[in-house]
């Protein structure tokens, strides 16, 4: 029995956290059973007790790929129910006069990546070999034209994509040449060292090129949930389809889907992450993905209610 709704969101930007901002999921969710609470995102603690995975049903998750597909592929029973391309900052930064100033100027030189031995999804790891091998390809290069160095960042709980304190001091004492890093800690690590950005990878227009932990974010469900109270789950859709409905244009990324240019993107990454042994193994996209809560969920956006709630129902 679902006797609590919960949802949780990532750093990046998402769906999630636009409507939660504007008090859409309260309002919607506020009257009668079950409640709603916040939860923080599983890919940044650690359960006690147990190694992993998606907490029990009635969890609504939507964030970075990676921890998603690490849960599936060891068999948690999670749906994915749609997807949105998402953009952040993300960039490959050089050290200033390192001669480093375009993708091709990688080869042969030394790349900065995170690992933590003790921690359960290496989200930080993957998100930068992910990073560099994109931004490798853009010059048609490879990891393996590079040397890549691992920096232990000491977390081996709480993982964080975005906290890039060891790359940027090894980056900065000249231990490696090149970092990647993402969101506002990236850009502060870019203006605090004064780094060349060598590839601006979240603002390319080509999607497979910023494909990584954060393009696409995922919406993922409890199977219990979405079995027991479908409902639940396309009223939620329907409120983050209304929440970037009304923020117009600067949100159209954020706008959930499941057409096939995001799965496309996605099996690339997923492929990826096996391949460099950052999952356990195959994820089956088309057994994962259930697009019935979604099309549900645009017949109710498609109803004839504000976009956002009044100042009275925020009260």
């Amino acid at each position: 029995m679902i006797d609590e709704l919960r949802y949780t969101c990532g750093p990046m930007p998402t769906a999630t956290a636009l409507a939660a901002r504007a008090g859409l999921l309260e309002a919607e969710f506020s009257q009668g059973e079950p409640p709603l609470r916040r939860l923080p995102d599983p890919a940044h603690r650690r359960p006690p007790g147990r190694r992993g995975g998606h907490d029990p049903a009635g969890l609504i998750r939507e964030g970075g790929n990676v921890f998603a597909l690490w849960t599936r592929a060891r068999g948690a029973p999670t749906r994915l129910v749609a997807l949105s391309w998402g953009r952040q900052y993300q960039a490959v930064l050089a050290r200033p006069g390192s001669g480093i100033t375009a993708p091709a100027d990688l080869a042969g030189r030394t790349v900065g990546v995170p690992c933590s031995p003790g921690r359960r999804a290496d989200v930080p790891g993957a998100a930068a070999l992910r990073g560099f091998e994109r931004a490798l390809h853009t010059a048609g290069l490879g990891l393996s034209d590079v040397r890549v160095l691992e920096i232990p960042d000491g977390a081996a709980d709480g993982p964080d994509a975005e906290d890039h304190r060891a790359v940027a001091a090894a980056l900065a004492d000249g231990t490696v040449d090149a970092v990647w890093v993402r969101g506002s800690a990236g850009e502060a690590v870019r203006r605090a060292l004064g780094a060349v950005e060598v590839a601006a990878l979240g603002d390319h227009p080509d999607p497979f090129v910023r494909a990584g932990d954060g393009t696409p974010t995922l919406i993922t469900v409890h199977a219990g949930l979405l079995e027991e109270r479908p409902d639940l789950v396309a009223r939620y859709l329907a409120v983050l389809l209304r929440a970037t409905r009304g923020a117009g244009v600067a949100a159209l990324d954020l706008v959930p889907g499941l057409d096939g240019d995001r799965l496309a993107v996605l099996a690339e990454q997923s492929a990826f992450l096996e391949l460099h042994g950052f999952i356990d193994g195959h994820v089956d996209l088309g057994l994962w993905t259930d697009p019935r809560p979604l099309q549900c969920a645009w017949e109710l956006a498609a109803e004839s209610r504000p976009a956002f709630p009044s100042e009275r129902d925020l009260c």
